[in-house]
């Protein structure tokens, strides 16, 4: 996976989320065809503002992502 895709998911990440909640963690590994369903989740959840972990498997190909909200 490419440098400019895992950051094209941090900015998708920061422009959609902008408020904040407690106690709410969204983690999954998804292949990086499925990112439109990450863009669909994040969308869903834009009031919550939330610390973000991506990592990308070569191994398995799939992109993790965990998702801390913080208050």
């Amino acid at each position: 996976m490419s440098k400019e895709l895992v950051q094209a998911i941090r900015d998708l990440i920061a422009e959609t989320i902008s408020m904040s909640t407690e106690g709410l963690v969204l983690s999954g590994c998804i292949k990086p065809r499925d990112l439109t369903k990450v863009r669909r989740i994040l969308l869903e959840n834009a009031q919550h503002s939330l610390d973000n972990a991506l990592a990308f498997d070569t191994k398995n190909e799939t992109l993790a992502i965990t998702k801390q909200f913080n208050k």
